[in-house]
């Protein structure tokens, strides 16, 4: 018996350290059985009384549920995100009553979905890839005074359940799915650090999705010509039938070398993409390829133009593609015959002994979309995260998360700002501008696709708008100008002007925000949905004719400075169990 014990305690202790080592990475969890976790309170939580966020993917073929719920131990301040209908409900209590966001979109069709929650003060808003490239947004904004939600580390934090079905006893009410990438006020939140479970629950590994940047984030992976990058196993297979896809966008004016490098450990077989003469062609050295035939005419890419190189695999036929135009297919001496536990490392940029000079843009293997970091790499040497580029082209990126802060500037009496702005989502900040007391604030923003200027002084708001919408995914020019007490908004050519009170100035020096602004900013206006987050670009700020240099940040969290390319792509998902 004796014995049996000491089995049994080693077994959870190994069970223990299994735990621990998953809840330092991103995995998943699959939950069926109506199960929950219950998880602690994060401090982030605690500390985001004015504004919380929270983004989560979810897998499901349930049309109910609760997916996750955040409550105060001793009142009723909560917030809570459930299915109804197959449609995830926002519903949230701040101490006068609870009110609930709708959406429409059907997430109950077993595929991947992106939810980002946000609720600022008295406003709630949500947004959900609704698949074919589109995301939706909804809002509702709660009656009453208050607008802080008060959590404590005593609170509940359940994930498949409310406080109320914890017990397991209302079942309808449980999540029954998939669901991995839980952020809260951007941080991560260990779904396998629970304090209790209840039900089956099973990890998946995080999913991989294409994100809406159709470039890597950072402007690309530099290369030197003298190094490489090797990334560790990915999970990437060889299907069944023996296909297999890569894709390569990049920019060179090397002749040779390597790019690329798919390579199975345990077989020692690689499929590799280089560089000869100018041209993309497949080489060995493990894996002997003979050209059936070639058309090098539109296939020279040594100019540095931005190019898109595909290599595809069928069986023993292969193909590469420039900007999708064929230019050479092969015939293997054997097709990829790897089985799905092998593991296949991939090299960037070159190997030991050949290299190539440049910028590659995105990579993608058989739609999975690598991100390049270094902190991803198991060898990263003759590589830079970003490549330089005079200041004047770059500008600030911001992933719906972050802001970066600078210097306060005091707007007196006539002013001016422009700046240049690109996004798909309706709502986000711009710019934002206040003291240390929030009792007077300039802020320039996105609302419902529009943009608007909104300026406070001791609760009197004055706001001026123009009807153009900006959230198309195109550069919009925009200014707005104070010339004694009015004020001028103008959007691509387009002008809307508003008066103020009479002589008032707008002592703003606390501090100049651009693209969100951090929760424990003090407000006194009522919170709006303008201040959420910016996900998108802002380019070519000026303040009174002087060009504003983006790199000369006092703090920056969750946004890029390096130009890089905001665009939309089709998603894709890729998962693990």
């Amino acid at each position: 018996m004796r014995e049996l014990e000491t089995k049994m305690e080693k077994i959870k202790a190994k069970m223990q350290a299994t735990r621990d080592v998953v809840a330092t990475v991103q995995v998943g969890m699959k939950m069926t059985d109506y199960s929950y976790l219950k998880l602690p309170m994060p401090l982030v939580a605690e500390q985001s009384s004015r504004y919380t966020s929270l983004s989560f993917m979810i897998k499901t073929e349930e049309s109910t549920g609760t997916i996750l719920y955040l409550g105060a131990s001793e009142s009723t301040d909560m917030m809570q995100l459930r299915l109804r209908s197959g449609q995830i409900q926002l519903k949230f209590d701040i101490g006068e009553g609870s009110t609930t966001v709708d959406t429409d979109v059907q997430v109950n069709d077993n595929n991947w979905h992106t939810v980002r929650v946000s609720r600022n003060g008295k406003f709630g808003y949500i947004s959900i890839d609704s698949g074919n490239d589109q995301v939706k947004s909804f809002s509702g904004t709660m009656t009453g005074s208050l607008d802080l939600l008060e959590l404590d580390s005593a609170g509940y934090f359940f994930v498949g359940c409310s406080r109320e079905s914890a017990n397991r006893t209302n079942k309808p009410d449980m999540f029954k799915g998939a669901i991995s990438h839980v952020y809260i006020s951007n941080k991560p939140v260990s779904l396998w650090g629970y304090k209790e479970s209840g039900g089956h629950i099973s990890p998946i590994q995080a999913v991989v999705q294409l994100n809406q940047f159709s470039e890597a984030p950072r402007n690309g992976l530099c290369m030197k010509g003298w190094g490489y990058a090797r990334f560790p196993c990915n999970g990437i297979s060889v299907t069944a039938d023996r296909t297999l896809k890569v894709d390569i966008k990049l920019q060179t004016y090397d002749r040779d070398g390597l790019l690329f490098s798919l390579y199975n450990v345990n077989t020692t077989q690689s499929l590799d993409l280089s560089l000869v003469n100018g041209v993309p062609q497949i080489t060995g050295p493990q894996a002997t390829y003979t050209p059936a035939s070639a058309d090098n005419g539109d296939s020279y890419i040594s100019t540095f133009a931005q190019v898109k190189v595909s290599v595809e695999v069928d069986g023993t036929d292969a193909s590469v593609s420039v900007n999708d135009e064929v230019i050479a297919q092969y015939s293997l001496t054997s097709s990829l015959d790897w089985d799905e536990e092998d593991c296949k490392q991939i090299y960037v940029g070159g190997h030991e002994t050949s290299s190539v000079s440049g910028v590659i843009k995105s990579l993608h293997v058989d739609g999975l979309l690598f991100s390049l970091d270094q902190v991803n790499a198991d060898v990263f040497k003759g590589m830079a995260p970003t490549c330089l580029t005079s200041k004047s082209l770059d500008g600030l990126t911001a992933f719906g998360s972050g802001y970066a802060r600078y210097p306060g500037v005091d707007f007196e009496q006539n002013f001016r700002v422009d700046v240049r702005i690109r996004t798909f989502q309706p709502y986000g900040v711009i710019f934002f501008a206040s003291d240390a007391l929030g009792f007077n604030t300039l802020s320039l923003s996105v609302d419902d696709g529009q943009v608007e200027f909104v300026a406070m002084s001791n609760y009197a708001k004055t706001p001026v708008r123009t009807g153009q919408d900006v959230s198309d995914g195109n550069f919009h020019e925009v200014s707005v100008s104070r010339e004694g007490d009015r004020i001028t908004l103008n959007v691509d050519g387009f002008t809307a002007s508003t008066m103020l009170r009479e002589n008032v100035v707008y002592s703003t020096s606390h501090g100049f925000w651009l693209a969100g602004i951090p929760h424990t900013l003090p407000q006194l206006l009522d919170v709006v949905p303008q201040l959420l987050p910016f996900e998108g670009s802002i380019r070519l700020l000026a303040i009174n004719g002087e060009a504003i240099d983006l790199h000369d940040f006092v703090e920056a969290d969750q946004v890029t400075f390096a130009g890089t390319s905001f665009r939309r792509s089709t998603k894709e998902y890729y998962t693990i169990e």
